[in-house]
């Protein structure tokens, strides 16, 4: 967690760090934490419209909550 937080925050236009965070907070951490998450997953996909491993971990992170 901590090597990807402090990527994005020395470059928070990094969309691969705010990727690589959500993915942390989905999977990794103690507890879940989807909502962060889904955030790490929104901020990769504004920066970079086009990353498909985002795209898609929102949709499924999106269709687990529903």
């Amino acid at each position: 967690f901590e090597p990807w937080s402090r990527c994005a925050a020395l470059d928070p236009t990094h969309a691969m760090a705010h990727y690589k965070l959500g993915v942390v907070l989905a999977n990794v951490r103690e507890r879940e934490d989807y909502d962060g998450a889904e955030a790490m997953y929104r901020k990769a996909i504004e920066l970079d419209p086009k990353h498909a491993m985002a795209q898609r971990n929102l949709a499924l992170l999106l269709k687990a909550r529903r």
